[in-house]
């Protein structure tokens, strides 16, 4: 099947839900519980989010991480579908009648970009909403090593989005305006940076993505990066070593499309699970807050669901009738 192609080609959809998506094993085991409630059986959940770190930002260049992840059968339900990687096929599959969208963005509020704490957002409202009054403000951000230079927090090498803001680097012609890229070294790295400078209260400036625990924890505010510069400039010139890049042009980063994705085979015998998976649109601060939890108190998804379920019944009763509204809350 069209889904466990996918799943073979390291995007992460199989039956069972990937623990290193504690986002896609919230919404599994919510999903779960609510369908069992609702009389119309489990639909199969898969994941294919942000997903590990390194496997998503490496679909940022168009290309798929050969991460093994086996399909043990073929999956119903990509739920947290990030498409940018797979568009072609994907839509190849649409146009054919084999995969449907149930929904285009079943998180709001999620991307990728530039960010920084908001103790710097509240004290310096311009420079969020203007990347050029940010660049023309390196003292703020001073580099470890070298105070009289801004420290702009770039990717770890090896990750796809490394070149992604090395260009953008390039292309903002920051080394003339006092700025150094600063390369984290790992995932770990680039979360200690990030939260360090957050807990004590410093000034921080670099990119990531959302919905993370990381985002949420620290309540980091995105700044506005600009108009956007055009997919030839981007896909032709950002996302590309630098010796394909000859002459990038300033951008907003790439919009994140994510959809949840059904075969037509279930949205064919599976009508109310149909209806619950198009109603189903988790608000991106709220996701945050439940990675966050996740996090915080080592909680598994199924700990997690059931948290969603008792703190956000406003979100979750709007996808589901009333009878299995009052059905889930009494089993909570």
């Amino acid at each position: 099947g069209q889904l466990e192609g996918f799943a073979q080609h390291g995007l992460g959809l199989d039956r069972t839900v990937d623990e290193a998506d504690a986002l896609g094993l919230v919404r599994a085991e919510q999903a779960s519980r609510v369908e069992q409630l609702r009389g119309v059986g489990r639909a199969d959940q898969a994941r294919q989010g942000p997903g590990r770190r390194h496997a998503r930002v490496q679909s940022q260049q168009g290309e798929v991480e050969a991460e093994p992840r086996v399909a043990c059968r073929e999956p119903d339900v990509a739920g947290e579908l990030w498409i940018n990687a797979v568009r072609e096929p994907l839509f190849a599959a649409m146009d054919e009648g084999r995969l449907k969208s149930a929904v285009k963005g079943p998180i709001t509020q999620l991307g990728e970009g530039w960010w920084v704490p908001p103790h710097t957002a509240e004290k310096h409202p311009e420079i969020v909403g203007d990347i050029n009054a940010l660049l023309a403000r390196p003292d703020l951000f001073p580099h470890p090593e070298d105070p009289s230079k801004g420290a702009f927090v770039g990717c770890p090498a090896g990750w796809g989005c490394q070149l992604a803001n090395a260009n953008l680097y390039r292309a903002f012609d920051m080394e003339a305006k006092g700025w150094l890229l600063v390369d984290p070294g790992s995932a770990a790295g680039l979360d200690g940076s990030m939260a360090k400078a957050a807990e004590r209260g410093e000034n921080w400036f670099g990119y990531y993505w959302s919905p993370t625990a990381m985002i949420g924890k620290y309540s980091m505010v995105p700044v506005d990066m600009g108009s956007w510069g055009g997919s030839e400039n981007w896909d032709g010139c950002i996302v590309k070593p630098e010796q394909e890049c000859a002459a990038p042009k300033p951008s907003s980063w790439t919009e994140s499309e994510v959809h949840t994705v059904i075969t037509a085979d279930l949205a064919d015998r599976a009508g109310p699970a149909v209806d619950y998976l198009q109603k189903r649109v988790f608000p991106g601060p709220i996701m945050n807050g439940m990675l966050v939890y996740m996090a915080d108190e080592q909680a598994g998804g199924a700990d997690a669901a059931i948290e969603f379920l008792i703190k956000h019944e406003d979100i979750w009763s709007g996808w589901v009738s009333a009878e299995a509204k009052a059905k889930i809350k009494a089993s909570l």
